[in-house]
């Protein structure tokens, strides 16, 4: 039995959510030179991949991100990192 859509709409939630607190109060050069924040990211945004069945819905993910101040380099950084 599969899981609901609902359960894993919130897992993606709860993972952009982390990755927002993670990320929220730092500079770029910050992220990148404090690996625990960087490897908690990309641990969630790997989370969000293996829920995500291709990249339309990983586009609409960091869309999200973006919408929610989530500077450009961070999210080239993160999309490179995939």
């Amino acid at each position: 039995m599969s899981r609901n859509i609902k359960l894993y709409l919130e897992d993606i939630v709860s993972s952009c959510t982390k990755i927002l607190y993670y990320t929220q109060s730092m500079t770029f050069e910050e992220f990148v030179t404090d690996e625990r924040t960087f490897d908690a990211v990309i641990f969630n945004l790997y989370s969000i991949t293996l829920i995500c069945p291709n990249d339309f819905y990983l586009q609409r993910v960091f869309n999200f991100l973006k919408k929610t101040k989530c500077s450009q380099q961070l999210l080239f950084l993160l999309l490179n990192s995939l």
